[in-house]
């Protein structure tokens, strides 16, 4: 179970994710929690096709609960300004700390840190066949040495050790 949680808009690679699932109907399914402009678009798709869900958002309070109950995150922020291709998105986070490995657009940012920490892999584009080579090979990847990654870059990366590099930068 893959899932992408957020406001569902152009800029998140929601048309090319939902594509890409519905030729993965036998291997994977896609969970897309939230609302916004292309919700009635997933909900049309989800209504068409096994393995494509929607829900609604939930309170931040739950949230945590229904991502963990995930197998994997995805997260495809189109690369349409530096901005974008320098953020760190708090789904990312969010994600790290479900401890679901994670699929990623090739953002610059967010490339590295998934790199750096090994808790996932990148797509090569926002194209529908390398949105399915990308969940085919997450899929062929060892998920416990994920697992044992995202433990250390949950611990690494929680509000208790960033705090103090914030309060110290501050000085």
């Amino acid at each position: 179970i893959f899932i992408y949680q957020g406001i569902i808009s152009d800029g998140r690679g929601i048309y090319n994710m939902v594509e890409a699932f519905k030729t993965l109907s036998d291997k994977a399914n896609l969970v897309i929690l939230g609302f916004g402009p292309l919700e009635q678009y997933v909900i049309n798709e989800s209504s068409k096709n096994k393995n494509i869900f929607h829900h609604p958002p939930v309170s931040s309070d739950v949230l945590l609960n229904y991502t963990s109950s995930a197998d994997f995150g995805i997260l495809l922020i189109e690369s349409s300004s530096l901005s974008y291709e320098l953020s760190m998105p708090n789904k990312l986070f969010e994600y790290v700390s479900a401890l679901l490995p994670v699929i990623i657009s090739p953002v610059k940012a967010q490339k590295n840190f998934v790199r750096e920490n090994k808790i996932g892999i990148s797509c090569n584009s926002l194209k529908k066949e390398d949105i399915c080579n990308t969940v085919n090979k997450i899929l062929d990847s060892d998920y416990d040495k994920f697992k044992f990654n995202l433990i250390n870059c949950k611990k690494k990366y929680n509000w208790s050790n960033q705090e103090k590099k914030l309060i110290n930068s501050y000085r």
